[in-house]
């Protein structure tokens, strides 16, 4: 699944998380929310991304055979 990044065992992830977990910057972050690049929904006015939506987003950015 995602052998080369660790991702928390929580439900739902804050932007700078997900900085973190990916080793980008925030801005970058929301750029993929965005462009609907990594799923998110809204709580308050504030981006939550899924779990399963950060592990799908990894899976879809892997290379093959390299």
């Amino acid at each position: 699944m995602t052998p080369d990044i660790a991702i928390p065992n929580k439900s739902l992830f804050v932007p700078s998380e997900i900085r973190d977990i990916l080793r980008i910057s925030t801005a970058t972050v929301y750029r993929l929310v965005g462009d609907c690049s990594l799923t998110s929904i809204k709580v308050r006015g504030q981006y939550r991304i899924p779990r399963q939506a950060l592990v799908n987003y990894i899976s879809a950015q892997q290379v093959v055979g390299q």
